[in-house]
């Protein structure tokens, strides 16, 4: 349980915290400078659901990548950019998408012989 909650805080943190810009010159560093939009959808759902009470710390990370894996990429540089640029239709559409994911990888992770430490 302390896994998961220290996984689920790391995210957050990662998701919330201003980020200084990390370049030098014409050179960026994506791990720092952009993030993956649907990483936060993904985990909002994830909440939203309470998937994180229903399964261990290794399911929540592989749930994590399955479900991404499934969706496009949409990085940006702020969150902030997406309350200027994305249309109530298209962030519908990508809720929809981040559900439809989501049950696939829990179908996935239900279907997965379970880990014996």
């Amino acid at each position: 349980m302390m896994g998961l909650l220290f996984l689920l805080l790391v995210m957050a943190m990662l998701l919330t915290t201003p980020r200084s810009s990390s370049c030098q010159g014409t050179h960026m560093i994506l791990d720092t400078d952009i993030h993956n939009f649907y990483e936060h959808l993904v985990l909002k759902e994830i909440e939203k659901q309470g998937l994180q009470q229903k399964l261990n710390s290794d399911q929540m990370a592989d749930l994590c990548c399955l479900t991404l894996n499934q969706l496009p990429a949409h990085y940006i540089r702020h969150n902030v950019d997406m309350i200027y640029f994305l249309t109530d239709a298209k962030r519908t559409e990508m809720e929809k998408l981040v559900v439809e994911s989501l049950k696939v990888a829990q179908q996935k992770i239900k279907q997965a012989p379970v880990k014996s430490s």
